[in-house]
């Protein structure tokens, strides 16, 4: 994995373009398009075998995420909010499907 964001990092510097997406969005829609992939989820499941998880589940549910809603996901957008966001490359482009709810609303919030 850290070859691969190595990897990423080098060709955004080239000028391709980096791509935001979740698990359910077609890959190769965004790779026909040239854009390299950052999926939050498989990220977020790697950092969410860390210990302490726990507690950015809490600060998004303190925030006004729903409590079902999506772990993988929850557990991003409250790291971010405690200002624990990873260092992860910034995107050039959101791409998200309605196959959650979350989804698209949850890309920009990153952003």
């Amino acid at each position: 994995m850290k070859e691969y964001y190595l990897r990423v990092g080098r060709e955004k510097e080239e000028g391709v373009p980096v791509a935001w997406m979740w698990t359910c969005t077609p890959s190769e829609l965004v790779r026909g398009l040239g854009l390299n992939l950052f999926t939050v989820e498989y990220h977020s499941g790697f950092l969410c075998g860390r210990e302490g998880f726990h507690r950015y589940l809490e600060a998004a549910e303190q925030a006004g995420y729903p409590r079902d809603a999506c772990s993988f996901q929850k557990s991003y957008h409250g790291r971010s909010l405690l200002g624990e966001q990873p260092m992860i490359l910034p995107p050039d482009v959101l791409v998200a499907s309605t196959s959650c709810d979350s989804s698209p609303r949850g890309l920009l919030l990153l952003a």
